[in-house]
């Protein structure tokens, strides 16, 4: 059999599926970068970064892309549906670092548990993390935008575009503090190991 090389990668040039043993053991010649190794064939990193983003923050994007197109209704209500699902996935995520399993159904179908501005939710999420966002800078802003968007959506009052540029903002800042509250305290359970 002919030997078929190229010159730039003196690699033998054979058809898809036929490498040799001594051909598949090669070192590769363009280096890339490990998590290429961790991830499924045929999808590259951003594909897969975007896919596994929490959705809480695909909606605060949506919440912005609706902003940007003045659809200032619409970024009203994505940005509560974004800090929403946060709270949801903070209060899960919680309960799963301190290994109560058991429990974790069971309360969080006591009521709902999407809204930070409900004493009972907040309660739950302070307990659970030491954290209280109600004494933050952000809060009076927070509750703000949670009256405007009940009011848009319950008595369909139209927030100008200072108002939806507020929400968005006001619910990006508590989304950035609750993953920071939650990385804090998953590093501090790594260094207890």
């Amino acid at each position: 059999m002919a030997s078929n090389t190229s010159g730039a990668d003196q690699l033998p040039l054979m058809p898809p599926g036929r490498q040799s043993n001594a051909v598949a053991m090669m070192p590769n010649p363009r280096p890339r970068h490990k998590v290429y190794d961790t991830q499924p064939l045929g999808t590259n990193a951003l594909l897969l970064a975007e896919l596994t983003k929490p959705f809480h923050q695909k909606l605060i994007e949506e919440a912005k892309n609706s902003l940007k197109s003045s659809f200032f209704e619409m970024a009203v209500v994505l940005s509560q549906a974004a800090a929403e699902m946060c709270t949801e996935w903070a209060l899960t995520s919680l309960f799963a670092m301190r290994n109560d399993s058991d429990l974790t159904d069971p309360i969080l179908d006591l009521f709902p548990v999407k809204d930070i501005c409900n004493d009972r939710v907040r309660s739950i999420y302070s307990v659970l993390s030491s954290d209280s966002p109600n004494k933050k800078r952000f809060w009076e802003k927070f509750k703000r935008h949670h009256a405007r968007r009940n009011n848009l959506v319950h008595r369909g009052k139209k927030p100008s575009p200072s108002e939806a540029t507020e929400s968005v903002a006001v619910v990006n800042q508590y989304l950035d503090h609750v993953e920071r509250v939650l990385a804090g305290l998953q590093e501090k359970q790594r260094q207890k190991r």
